[in-house]
């Protein structure tokens, strides 16, 4: 075998393991994002369950002190009865509706508050919902790979209206 056509094997021989060895730098390049996408994605996954966390304790927080508040109103206002019963019946008559009335509308106020925070908080859960989806959108696109990520529970533990 002449030495030209031995030196042309050579250097296909020595091409072909270039081509191989670019594609193998290729591929571990492209195994090197995927394996950053999915650990973006894994750390959005973690982020946006501590949010939810705290945003269920949050909004448990101020259930409870709502609660408290309407406790101190009715002691208040079992104060004020009792103090009633030493005037007469047509003062404290019109005194118990004032009170009533007075106890109705700082109930509507409270539960108009209580609800105010409730439409808040849901409306941050959504708002972290939907930006957590468009990085999940954003990472599919980037990697070419659909995840579903659900973990099929709500804020409210008792979804019934």
């Amino acid at each position: 075998m002449p030495n030209d056509e031995r030196m042309k094997i050579a250097e296909l021989g020595a091409q072909i393991k270039q081509d191989q060895l670019a594609q193998k730098t290729q591929m571990d390049q492209a195994k090197l994002q995927m394996d950053s996408a999915r650990m973006q994605l894994d750390q959005m996954k973690v982020t946006h369950q501590t949010q939810m966390d705290q945003l269920k304790m949050q909004q448990a927080a101020e259930i409870q002190a709502a609660k408290i508040r309407e406790k101190e109103i009715d002691r208040q206002e079992d104060a004020q009865l009792q103090g009633l019963r030493e005037m007469g019946e047509t003062e404290r008559q019109n005194i118990r509706e004032a009170n009533e009335n007075e106890r109705q509308r700082q109930r509507e106020a409270n539960e108009n508050e209580r609800k105010l925070a409730e439409l808040a908080t849901r409306e941050r859960i959504n708002t972290s919902d939907n930006e957590t989806a468009k990085l999940l959108a954003a990472a599919e696109i980037a990697t070419d790979e659909k995840v579903a990520v659900s973990t099929g529970t709500g804020i409210d533990p008792d979804p019934s209206p």
